[in-house]
């Protein structure tokens, strides 16, 4: 009997009002991997002067709103966070706007707070204080070499240097630094000018410990608001203009788009497709909660790693809903061409000419389209950038297990620039607003429990090894497979054409299946041809080869490990920090070979 329309309608509202309260569910299991703070921010950083004149400042602040709200408009699924050393003047005339405009503000003081308030009135003290408690966190720089807590204390060039180095620290981790300035240069330690000049050009060595000499110069765009002064009313430049200041090697706004904003546009598409796939992602972290970690221990870890923890599950998400897509794109880029190849063939034939050549159009187009939709929508560039934003979240997450205070993005794809730069300075990002980044930046280890040790071991260097085995030969056997196909099909065409040039010597009077051989000899070593071009685009060789690398990589460590478990777990914490930088490099040429083989099928699309 048939159900009359308004029950049919009845059962799917039930049906869909079930999957809603089941997704409102998951939701409260896992509101922790689901809060904004799990999106990338974009870090501004602010410098400028202290004696600010008091006319200026509604005009100053009106600039400075301007340019929040273009960085709003222009990437409205980022969320804008402050880093700011809260000086008086124009610190916390940038700082109150922000806190006005609903952002985040974290704070890095040049030195320990009782010292730095040295400088401040009691009035002033209590309007800082009321900063600081409105900011997410506070991080306090450490001293210098050559620097006390009682040279420092007092006005001159060691406590100047110390400043020096809160601006360093500004410039370098901050995207866009916000300069009210008067223009004018000046050598002054720890001045407005000097930041302005760290951020173009990049800060000295002695402010950065893990810098090397083959690092890119981390430097950026710099937004100036010319500013008069107490101490010169006339600035350098039309009073509260705001200028756009470049690196030295950005010469047009093509190159700054190039080289700067594509960071921010691989920010805008992560935390676009979190807003855009929130459903999706709680059921899938439903499933893989346990994928670093078991769920029965995910109460004993402390806040910093569970943070990490579930970024990691929303990347790796992520990184494999695009795989998937990637994956049938790049088969239909193979298999349309192809398919249509064979019609082509059969098209010369003369048979069927006419509706064939209909579906070879609508099949060129059908392969044209789909290659622009996945370019557009930039499925493998997605899955690469994903893969390797969640394999640095992997890494500190268990060097945070294993009580390493070190950052995961100082040894990440440091060299590369551009959108892959992103990668990186996500990482680092997410624990400024964490408040976890490490200030020290000189290898440091927290010993812990052997327990803690054992979990790393287990769950990271035993399971990676296992899944590095089951690659290699995953790998190994797909270019094996792939090599006696196109092996076999090559040895078929020339059978066939040994076959026809038989006929030819001896004069045998043509067959009926001739022009069908004559077909195959046009068609069988295309597809030999083909799969040879699917094997290396998927670099099936080379990947098993790195896979094997890294398994026995993985398992020196592991016999490493249980050697010195019990007796140097100092001696383990060095394994995991060397053994982390090793995965994050290998990690890094991943992206780079996948970067250099894009699929795209010569001479058809």
């Amino acid at each position: 009997m048939l159900r009359k329309p308004e029950c049919i309608w009845k059962g799917f509202r039930r049906a869909y009002e079930l999957e809603i309260e089941e997704i409102h569910t998951a939701q409260g299991n896992n509101a922790f991997f689901l809060e904004q703070s799990q999106q990338i921010p974009i870090i501004i950083g602010v410098t400028g002067h202290r004696d600010l004149r008091e006319q200026d400042l509604p005009e100053l602040k009106c600039k400075i709103r301007q340019i929040f709200e273009g960085l709003n408009k222009e990437y409205p699924n980022t969320p804008l966070v402050v880093l700011s050393p809260l000086a008086e003047g124009a610190d916390r005339l940038v700082a109150d706007t922000a806190i006005e405009m609903g952002m985040d503000l974290v704070v890095v003081l040049p030195m320990e707070r009782f010292l730095y308030e040295v400088d401040f009135s009691v009035e002033s003290k209590r309007e800082f204080a009321g900063y600081v408690t409105k900011s997410k966190h506070v991080f306090e720089l450490p001293l210098l070499k050559g620097n006390t807590k009682e040279n420092i204390s007092i006005q001159g060039e060691r406590r100047n240097l110390q400043y020096a180095y809160g601006g360093a620290f500004v410039a370098q981790h901050c995207q866009i630094l916000i300069a009210l300035w008067d223009g004018e240069h000046s050598d002054l330690q720890g001045g407005t000018a000097q930041t302005v000049r760290f951020k173009l050009e990049g800060i000295p060595e002695q402010f950065d410990p893990v810098k090397t000499v083959l690092n890119q110069v981390e430097s950026g765009p710099v937004y100036q608001i010319i500013s008069p002064r107490v101490s010169n009313p006339s600035p350098n430049g039309k009073p509260f203009e705001v200028v756009e200041r470049l690196p030295k090697y950005l010469t047009n706004d093509h190159q700054l788009e190039e080289d700067i904003k594509q960071i921010f546009h691989f920010f805008e598409k992560f935390n676009s497709e979190i807003k855009q796939q929130k459903r999706q992602l709680v059921k899938f972290i439903q499933k893989r909660q346990s994928l670093l970690i078991p769920v029965d221990q995910l109460n004993k870890l402390s806040e910093s790693p569970k943070r990490i923890m579930s970024r990691f599950l929303i990347v790796d998400a992520l990184s494999l809903r695009f795989s998937q897509r990637s994956n049938r794109s790049a088969l239909s880029l193979f298999l349309l061409p192809f398919i249509a190849i064979l019609i082509s063939q059969v098209i010369t034939s003369g048979k069927f000419a006419y509706w064939l050549f209909f579906i070879y159009v609508a099949i060129f187009l059908i392969a044209k389209v789909s290659h622009k939709i996945a370019k557009r929508r930039e499925y493998e560039n997605k899955h690469q950038y994903f893969r390797a934003l969640a394999e640095g979240l992997r890494i500190q997450f268990y060097w945070k297990l294993a009580g390493i205070e070190m950052a995961a993005s100082d040894f990440y794809l440091r060299k590369q620039r551009n959108e892959l730069e992103g990668i990186w300075v996500a990482l680092r990002n997410w624990s400024l607003i964490d408040g976890t980044y490490p200030v020290e930046r000189e290898q440091s280890t927290q010993v812990l429990s052997n327990k803690s040790l054992e979990w790393v071991k287990e769950y990271w260097i035993v399971k990676q090894k296992d899944w590095f085995s089951r690659k290699a030969n995953k790998e190994r056997k797909r270019r094996e497979r792939f090599e006696s196909l196109s092996a076999v099909f090559s040895f078929v065409a020339l059978l066939l054409f040994f076959f026809i040039a038989f006929e030819s010597f001896f004069n045998i009077r043509k067959l009926i299946w001739d022009h069908y051989v004559l077909f195959l000899i046009g068609v069988v070593p295309v597809i030999s041809a083909f799969l040879d071009a699917f094997a290396e685009k998927k670099a099936f060789a080379l990947q098993s080869k790195r896979y094997e690398w890294m398994e026995t990589l993985f398992a020196q460590a592991q016999n490493e490990i249980d050697y010195w478990l019990d007796t140097s777990p100092e001696r383990v914490s060095q394994i995991i920090f060397e053994l982390g930088k090793e995965a994050l490099i290998e990690n890094g040429e991943w992206v780079l070979l996948h970067r250099e083989k894009p699929f795209k099928v010569q001479g058809m699309l």
